[in-house]
């Protein structure tokens, strides 16, 4: 898995730790194996992708932060 499917996976427009919170237990309910039994499958697909971008979304945030750094003479 990787970030744009993880991203595909929970219909998120953005990469913040709140979205994907709010995103995760929405999908979680609906496609939960309780209240939807054919929804097992896709249930797994969510957990999955939510682990990975808990896992590696500061490193996305890192490596996509554009910040420009000055430097001053000493």
């Amino acid at each position: 898995m990787n970030i744009i499917e993880a991203k595909e996976i929970l219909e998120l427009q953005e990469l913040t730790d709140e979205e994907i919170k709010k995103k995760y237990r929405e999908l979680a309910k609906k496609y939960h194996p309780d209240i939807n039994p054919e929804g097992h499958d896709r249930f797994l697909k969510i957990q999955e992708a939510y682990k990975f971008l808990k896992e590696n979304v500061e490193v996305y945030e890192i490596l996509t932060h554009k910040t420009i750094f000055t430097f001053e003479k000493v």
